[in-house]
């Protein structure tokens, strides 16, 4: 299997219902992280700013359109 098919069959799997999971995962992950060993803030923001993206990037654009 090439770089292409991988690929193609990741996207296919990575829907934005499990985009959605898996950066309110990592968000969740953040805050317990944070709040157990806080003496690390710059992994942790790391991880916390992934899942957000991960979030925000899954967001359907219809919740945006005002027409």
């Amino acid at each position: 299997m090439g770089i292409r098919e991988r690929r193609a069959a990741m996207h296919e799997w990575f829907i934005p219902k499990r985009r959605r999971c898996l950066g309110g995962a990592l968000v969740v992950i953040w805050g317990i992280g944070m709040i157990l060993h806080p003496s690390a803030h710059w992994t942790w923001a790391f991880v916390g700013g992934l899942g957000m993206n991960l979030i925000i990037s899954a967001w359907p654009p219809e919740l945006h359109d005002k027409r």
